[in-house]
């Protein structure tokens, strides 16, 4: 298992510590981690080694369906695996880090084609997946999905072009309360 990464990957780490202000250390441990869960050919972790490092986090009431849900969401180049940057955007969201960076990680979570933004098809992704998580919890998850994605995504889309930016959704989330956070700790608790 090699540790080296490709340039694209260190490039994207980069950027990716340079926006939340990660420090050396911190980055370390993320590292590490990711390392030592990372059993896969491909120097990714597998939905089993994922599994696994939730164990370690004192994650264990995850049912198989909320570790595929979850698994699902952070896979976010669909390859079945995660990857380091894939994964050390999951890993900041369960540590110490500041609401602002967990944020912006949430968003580009959600930007599943990397656009820059977020349409219609992603932010419904993300319930969807959330909703299977957590079916167990509730009667008719897709019921909830279908009432509720188009009036939250119109919330968000202020400018009304049929696309959320990265500042619509964080003043979204900065006036309306923390709903869309709320829905992802529960996702994650």
């Amino acid at each position: 298992m090699g540790s080296k990464l490709s340039k694209e990957n260190q490039k994207q780490l980069n950027q990716l510590l340079e926006e939340i202000n990660l420090t050396t250390t911190d980055c370390g441990i993320a590292r590490l981690t990711f390392k030592k869960f990372c059993r896969g050919r491909n120097n990714t972790i597998r939905k089993e080694d994922f599994k696994d490092f939730l164990d370690m986090m004192n994650m264990r009431n995850y049912n198989d369906a909320m570790i595929s849900a979850a698994f699902h969401v952070l896979d976010t180049n669909g390859d079945g695996e995660l990857d380091l940057i894939e994964f050390c955007r999951y890993f900041i969201l369960l540590s110490r880090f500041p609401m602002k960076c967990k944020v912006h990680l949430i968003f580009d979570v959600i930007d599943r084609d990397r656009s820059g933004t977020l349409d219609r098809r992603e932010l419904r992704r993300f319930y969807i997946d959330l909703a299977h998580a957590r079916s167990h919890l509730m009667d008719d998850a897709s019921k909830l999905i279908d009432t509720d994605i188009d009036a939250v995504f119109n919330e968000m889309d202020v400018d009304g072009n049929q696309t959320i930016e990265r500042k619509e959704f964080v003043a979204y989330i900065k006036s309306r309360g923390p709903l869309l956070l709320q829905l992802l700790d529960a996702y994650i608790e």
